[in-house]
C-alpha cells in the first residue's frame, strides 16, 4: 500500500481526469483505494481464511518496498502511474505468488487466448496459462491505478499529461482487496 500522502495525491489525480473525461471507476479510499497490486486470482469463499493465513505468513517476512517513479503508462485502458520493477520488489512478489497461487481456483483474471494479448510473446502467455494473470515477474510493472478510461487513445494521451511530484517512496503495508464482477 502506498503512503497516505501518495495515496491521497492519486485519488486526486483521479479526481482530476474525470473532471473532463469519462471514467470506469473513481479512486475514493471508501470503494476504490489507491493500491500497488501485487497478484489477481480468482479463489473461492472456502479459501479466503486460508488464503488470508498464507499471505499474513509469507508478507510477515517482506521488508518495506522502494519505488521508483519512471512515468504514467496506459494498460487496456487503465491509467497509472508506474515505478521501476527493482529485483527486490520482483522476489517479493514471486514468494507471494508462489504461495498464492496454490489456491487459485476456476477461471484466470486474464485468459491466454484474450484477443488483446495476441502480439505478446509465448513467455508471458505461459506466466497467464500458469498463474491466470499477467502482470507478474519478468513482466511486472508495479503501478497505481489513478483511473480507467474506456476510450484507450484518451488514456495513452494523458499519460504525457499528468504530473507525479514523488519520486520514490516506500510500501510498508500489504492489502488484501476482492476486485468487483
Amino acid at each position: 500500500m502506498p503512503p497516505k500522502e501518495i495515496a491521497d495525491y492519486a485519488t486526486g489525480l483521479c479526481r482530476e481526469v474525470k473532471e473532463s473525461n469519462e471514467v470506469s471507476f473513481s479512486l475514493d479510499g471508501i470503494n476504490n483505494f489507491p493500491h500497488i497490486t501485487i497478484y489477481q486470482l480468482i479463489i473461492s469463499d472456502k479459501n479466503l481464511a486460508k488464503l488470508i493465513e498464507v499471505l499474513g505468513l509469507t508478507v510477515a517476512k517482506i521488508s518495506p518496498q522502494k519505488l521508483e517513479f519512471i512515468g504514467f503508462q496506459e494498460h487496456f485502458g487503465f491509467l497509472g502511474a508506474s515505478f521501476k520493477p527493482f529485483e527486490d520488489i520482483k522476489a517479493a512478489q514471486r514468494e507471494i505468488v508462489e504461495k498464492a497461487t496454490t489456491l487459485r481456483e476456476g477461471r484466470n483474471v486474464l485468459e491466454v487466448d484474450d484477443p488483446r494479448t495476441k502480439s505478446w510473446p509465448e513467455s508471458h502467455k505461459k506466466i497467464i496459462a500458469e498463474y491466470g494473470f499477467d502482470n507478474l515477474f519478468d513482466f511486472y510493472n508495479p503501478h497505481i491505478t489513478v483511473t480507467r478510461l474506456p476510450d484507450f487513445e484518451i488514456a495513452k494521451d494523458l499519460t504525457g499529461k499528468l504530473t507525479w511530484p514523488f519520486e520514490e517512496f516506500k510500501a510498508a503495508s500489504i492489502g488484501l482487496y476482492t476486485l468487483g464482477d
